[in-house]
């Protein structure tokens, strides 16, 4: 005679799983050393000089011990991984961002971020048209603020000066030099 199997099995079972792993504490720090620091009062950014390299480095700390091995950690300058995970090169002028990111086998991740320009060693001195229009040279940066109507902008020999080519109006940087202004223009 075959057994009686109830229509209905009913088993209780219930589970509850806590993950027991809890993210460590990773602090980044992202050190830029420059021999040529030319900061000043208006910058809104760390500022270098591109006359000598420039070293980025990070150093770390993390408040488990235990996973030290297990963190990967990755050097970006503007978007690019370092494979060596340091740099001490000469830079272009520009803006660098570099990111520090930390990962712990795909399960915690932090990252620090420092944003730092690198200025000329020398004085920039650009033509009208390279880095400003005529209009834009003396509105924008010979004649700031709203207190002034500007208009009527012409350089008639600007562009042929004694019929050599030559420009009479351009636009200066001071970048990382002493020169006492910080921009302006040229009149020749």
């Amino acid at each position: 005679m075959a057994g009686f199997i109830p229509s209905i099995i009913n088993i209780g079972f219930s589970l509850e799983a806590r993950c027991a792993f809890e993210c460590p504490e990773i602090d980044i720090a992202i050190f830029v050393d420059g021999s040529d620091n030319c900061d000043n009062p208006n910058d809104t950014l760390p500022t270098f000089s591109n006359q000598n390299p420039i070293s980025v480095l990070f150093n770390t700390s993390i408040s488990n011990p235990d996973f030290e091995d297990f963190v990967e950690f990755t050097l970006f300058i503007n978007d690019e991984e370092v494979p060596s995970g340091a740099i001490s090169e000469e830079l272009a002028p520009g803006i660098y961002e570099v990111k520090v990111t930390a990962e712990l086998e795909d399960l915690c991740e932090e990252e620090a971020v420092l944003v730092f320009e690198v200025r000329s060693s020398d004085l920039l001195i650009s033509d009208v048209n390279d880095m400003f229009t005529l209009n834009e040279l003396i509105s924008d940066v010979f004649i700031t603020g709203n207190c002034a109507n500007v208009g009527n902008i012409s350089s008639p020999n600007n562009a042929s000066l004694n019929a050599q080519g030559f420009e009479s109006i351009g636009y200066f940087e001071a970048g990382c030099t002493n020169f006492p202004f910080e921009n302006g223009i040229v009149i020749g």
